[in-house]
């Protein structure tokens, strides 16, 4: 799961508290400097996050 460390409503302490529960494996990154569209805000990082994801 990713969410930007700006955003009001799916913040890193919203997704731990719902979603992340269900995930008990899955893993919470937090984009920074980024709201709810880390795609538009900060594309580099958001996309360096997926490809070390994806290299594991």
């Amino acid at each position: 799961m990713v969410v930007g460390e700006n955003d009001p409503a799916t913040n890193a302490d919203a997704m731990n508290q719902t979603w992340m529960r269900h995930y008990p494996n899955g893993q919470l990154a937090v984009v920074g400097n980024a709201g709810h569209h880390q795609m538009v805000e900060t594309p580099i990082a958001l996309a360096t996050l997926v490809e070390e994801f994806l290299g594991d």
